[in-house]
């Protein structure tokens, strides 16, 4: 089994394009400064995939005057999809273009999952100073040129669904397929569309920002564009059942597996059920044992490496911990230090190995 890792960002939501003023120092993004040694740290321990998010909740895709506008009246969040900034396309062709250099210098490669958007790009606007998920945090006013989250309307209103895919995911293609193709491992549509989605939340209320029959367009017509540059799509299901329960499929199926503390909610992880045509991947899975406890490692230590091994042997293909980058103290399945390092490269390689 291949050991991926979710990046899965170093400033979400703005590692791509032009933040706020004051936010970065310089005109590169953080990831610059460190992504070569990051992916020589990848190759030393064995991870062969690395997930990122690319437009993550929208803060730098549609600012100033295409920024979402808020409604006062209806309390909407209106959005019309721009295309990219310069900065943006310059900054996603930036990280191929490392990819690449590091996979020519040294095999085995390290291959890329961009993950489009986060279902946090649907949620009602926030103005830029109640950033969620940054790891400085810097102090910033209200500015309403740059919004984040507010961006349903990319995804619900069927023409403005057309535009965003042509504008924004469209031009993301053509960069990766013509020069840094080797560097793609798939394309994920949407990271965890359920908690947006009516009918697909496990809460089962109706008041959520899409639509069922929106998002599944998106994922189709995503799917289809996808394929159209001949590279595989995949989405990012927080759930098996919502695979199941939608009939969805895609060339690499993809499910989070998150168990819990408590008895009464803990889950078990079922063999792989997909096809080999259409093989099943683990997109997420907690590298924190506190908060996340597997029943089926019963008196095992609740190690990563005890989970990739279980992985394995319910025959999943690949396997990506959350997260390499712990951006938030509220992010309780997350952590990762050294330890983990060694695990994974005892698992991929069998050296290195922690002492029993």
């Amino acid at each position: 089994m291949q050991v991926g890792i979710n990046y899965p960002w170093l400033d979400y939501g703005w590692d791509f394009g032009t933040p706020p003023p004051g936010w970065r120092s310089g005109s590169d993004p953080r990831w610059v400064g460190r992504i070569d040694s990051d992916i020589a740290r990848f190759k030393r321990i064995g991870v062969s995939v690395v997930r990122w998010f690319i437009l993550g909740d929208g803060l730098t895709y549609g600012t100033g005057a295409n920024a979402p506008q808020l409604d006062p009246g209806t309390g909407q969040w209106n959005f019309s999809p721009p295309d990219h900034s310069k900065d943006f396309l310059n900054h996603f062709e930036t990280l191929l273009q490392r990819l690449l250099a590091n996979n020519s210098k040294s095999p085995p490669p390290v291959l890329l999952m961009p993950v489009f958007v986060d279902f946090h790009f649907c949620d009602p606007g926030l103005y830029a100073a109640e950033q969620l998920f940054s790891i400085d945090g810097p102090a910033a006013s209200p500015d309403t040129g740059f919004i984040k989250q507010g961006r349903a309307q990319a995804i619900n209103d069927s023409t403005k669904q057309a535009d965003f895919l042509q504008r924004a995911l469209q031009p993301l293609l053509q960069i990766a397929a013509s020069s840094y193709r080797s560097t793609i491992y798939a394309w994920d549509i949407i990271n965890e569309p359920e908690w947006v989605t009516n009918n697909w939340h496990p809460d089962g209320n109706k008041d959520h920002p899409i639509d069922e029959d929106s998002m599944k367009a998106f994922i189709e017509d995503g799917k289809s564009m996808i394929r159209s540059f001949d590279f595989k799509p995949t989405i990012g299901f927080n759930m098996i059942q919502t695979i199941r329960k939608t009939s969805i499929n895609a060339d690499i199926n993809q499910f989070h597996f998150y168990s819990d503390p408590d008895p009464k909610r803990q889950s078990k992880l079922e063999k792989h059920p997909f096809s080999p045509q259409f093989p099943g991947i683990i997109g997420e899975f907690a590298t924190s044992a506190t908060q996340d406890y597997w029943p089926d490692l019963k008196s095992q230590p609740q190690s990563v490496l005890n989970r990739l091994k279980f992985i394995a042997g319910q025959n999943y293909g690949l396997a990506l911990p959350w997260s390499f980058n712990p951006n938030n103290e509220r992010d309780s399945r997350s952590h990762w230090d050294p330890q983990v390092d060694q695990e994974i490269e005892c698992f991929v390689f069998g050296r290195n190995c922690p002492q029993k």
